[in-house]
């Protein structure tokens, strides 16, 4: 199929799922008024069975909504998001309708596991010699007991990156809004660290096993590197760990999906795709410039 009959059949599938909310909206309404006009009838009660049956149409559209949505998420995915990403990077694997696992994301020490946990749009590759993995995550925790509540712990982007430093055994940096931070995993007893940045001490917390680590990684230039990533991508949390950089971005949103309130325009939705990959280059690139010198990578 070629870029245009996608084009033709993702706006098919857009619109046909729009129709079908409109429907659903219009037998809402259509319900309520015939209920209060069938209550007020005297023998109203042989009626009963009304819910029954716009329950069932109501279902059947639900699943035809559902539908049309998984099928659109699909062929956008397979459309745009591969296209673009083998623009920047090498050796790239992406599976749209899956993520991390759980456990993975529990050795990432970014954000604490709730009983509720999503993943998916999960990339693997390579850029400027590094290897990288990225994926949406959300997890939620939901109470029990009388007052039933859910609570968001994390809903973003996390990522995993090769990291040059493998004697640092658990270095943590987050952004003081960075909610539900849960620590470093295993028993490793972190220490707050205050850098020689009084700016970075007023935005971020820094807590290591060893105050060496801290001031060892975190650099003056790469202070001023996490400062900016912060300010483009917002709240940010990083785990440095025996040869690995863990880095979540609680984004309250999902990368690399489609909106399918207007019809798509094939640049923008580049430029969407090109927009979410740029986060993996601009943590690399700090990465690169900060730790490897004079072409040494």
């Amino acid at each position: 199929m070629g870029i245009h009959d996608t084009m033709q059949e993702l706006e098919r599938l857009r619109r046909k799922r729009q129709g079908a909310q409109y429907v659903v909206l219009a037998i809402f309404i259509l319900f309520f008024v015939m209920w209060f006009s069938i209550l007020s009838q005297p023998n109203s009660t042989k009626f009963l069975f009304a819910p029954f049956l716009f329950g069932i149409l109501i279902f059947f559209l639900l699943r035809q909504l559902s539908a049309c949505q998984k099928e659109f998420d699909r062929l956008y995915k397979e459309t745009f998001v591969p296209n673009v990403l083998q623009q920047y990077f090498q050796n790239l694997v992406y599976i749209g309708d899956h993520g991390f696992a759980r456990e993975e994301v529990k050795q990432f020490g970014l954000a604490r596991l709730g009983n509720i946990f999503q993943s998916e749009d999960l990339i693997r590759g390579q850029y400027r010699g590094i290897n990288f993995a990225q994926s949406d995550v959300t997890i939620r925790h939901k109470s029990g007991g009388k007052n039933k509540q859910t609570t968001t712990y994390f809903k973003g982007r996390m990522f995993v990156f090769d990291f040059p430093k493998n004697e640092v055994i658990s270095l943590q940096v987050h952004s003081k809004n960075f909610l539900f931070h849960a620590g470093s995993p295993g028993s490793f007893k972190l220490q707050k660290v205050e850098m020689e940045d009084v700016d970075f001490n007023k935005r971020f917390v820094v807590a290591s096993v060893s105050a060496h680590d801290a001031f060892y990684i975190l650099t003056p230039p790469l202070l001023i590197r996490i400062k900016a990533i912060c300010e483009r991508y917002g709240n940010v949390a990083m785990h440095f760990s025996c040869g690995k950089l863990y880095v979540g971005i609680n984004t309250r949103s999902n990368a690399f999906d489609a909106n399918m309130q207007k019809p798509l325009s094939y640049p923008e939705e580049q430029a969407r795709i090109h927009h979410d990959a740029q986060v993996i280059i601009d943590i690399i690139d700090t990465m690169t410039d900060t730790f490897y010198k004079e072409g040494s990578l």
